[in-house]
């Protein structure tokens, strides 16, 4: 893989290396001989893509700054590994609508319908590989309408969506342990669960969110098989989509369970076994919500406060969730203070403060006729 070293340095250079091309480029090389290299360059002027192999060096170069997006990156890179643009796909007809009417002149080629191999998986409004509806228009008329439901958003993928990746795996026939996750709520378990989990296991789940939103992961069952300092089996959980971003869960295992909430709209979570006996692994479930932090407890600090005034925006109205990790051997002591939310709209309603301790003190605090009471 060869980078402009020119480019290494730069935002976008360090945008386009998250990208791990390097495994894009091991993955085609293992399963198509014919392509040797993915040259990713800087272009100031256009875009250069073809679709699919064409025998030797393939060079995608993105303009700077408009190609620099994430999802864009992605985009071009899929044309490269041969994929056509989703509304372009051969049964589009049935799902979209194009208004070649209000397409910009000479710019129609970006529509025609395409004799693609749909890989089995169904038409994908999310895809990174979709257009948007107003995309190339030449007024203010639509150029793409979705025939069932016309107020469909298409055209804002921050990302590959699950479809995508479902089609790059069947295409390049790769064995994935792991999956991308972006449904609203989820239950998700290791692989064989509840059977023990295989050997030399190195599973990946990428869970993202929308982008205004956190993610609070919670497990129903964990049990990694235990070693000292689990530098064997372990479930490392990262805030962000690789491995080279901020740690939020260093190496879980045995039967206590981790838990987490991040404060962006990505997490990452990474099994790793040896070729040892194993355990049943696990069973977790995530949300999003708007409204949620995590206090993290250490040997030294032993104590703190949480404090909420009340909504910041009107996103945080409904449910808000505190995750309290206590330093291990240490005990969990709640003290609970209820006080009155003044401002021009008056006393803030509440359903009340619910505590999840597994403690007899768990329960329902500051409830009283859904109104926070002065203390």
């Amino acid at each position: 893989m060869d980078f402009s070293k020119a480019f290494d340095n730069t935002p976008y250079g360090r945008l386009v290396q998250k990208l791990k091309p390097h495994k894009i480029r091991d993955m085609l090389k293992e399963k198509r001989a014919d392509i040797s290299e993915l040259d990713i360059g800087n272009s100031i002027m256009e875009i250069n893509k073809h679709l699919g192999p064409v025998g030797g060096p393939q060079i995608v170069s993105l303009q700077a700054p408009g190609c620099l997006q994430f999802s864009k990156i992605q985009h071009h890179l899929m044309h490269t590994i041969g994929f056509y643009h989703e509304h372009t796909r051969s049964d589009r007809d049935t799902y979209v609508e194009i208004k070649f009417e209000n397409i910009l002149p000479d710019m129609a080629k970006y529509f025609d319908k395409e004799d693609s191999n749909n890989l089995g998986t169904p038409y994908d409004f999310n895809s990174v590989m979709h257009f948007g509806k107003y995309y190339l228009a030449k007024s203010r008329e639509p150029t793409i309408v979705p025939k069932r439901n016309r107020n469909i958003p298409i055209g804002f993928a921050t990302g590959l969506s699950v479809t995508d990746v479902l089609k790059i795996n069947k295409l390049y026939q790769c064995s994935v342990c792991g999956s991308l996750l972006t449904d609203k709520d989820r239950n998700f378990t290791s692989p064989n669960f509840p059977a023990v989990y295989p050997n030399n296991a190195h599973c990946k789940w990428l869970i993202r969110s929308p982008a205004a939103m956190k993610i609070v992961l919670e497990f129903d069952f964990f049990n990694i098989r235990p070693f000292i300092g689990c530098f064997r089996d372990h479930l490392t959980i990262y805030e962000g989509s690789d491995t080279d971003t901020r740690v939020i869960r260093q190496r879980s295992c045995g039967s206590v369970a981790p838990a987490a909430i991040t404060s962006k709209n990505k997490m990452l979570l990474a099994l790793y076994s040896d070729h040892r006996k194993q355990a049943k692994g696990f069973s977790a479930r995530y949300r999003f919500i708007h409204c949620a932090e995590m206090k993290i407890t250490s040997r030294r600090e032993t104590s703190g406060n949480i404090n909420h005034e009340g909504p910041d925006t009107h996103y945080d109205e409904s449910n808000c969730i505190w995750l309290i990790q206590a330093h291990r051997n240490r005990e969990w002591q709640e003290a609970v203070r209820c006080s009155l939310a003044v401002g021009s709209s008056g006393p803030s309603s509440v359903n009340g403060l619910s505590l999840a301790t597994g403690k007899p003190t768990a329960g329902v605090y500051c409830q009283q006729d859904h109104k926070i009471s002065p203390v």
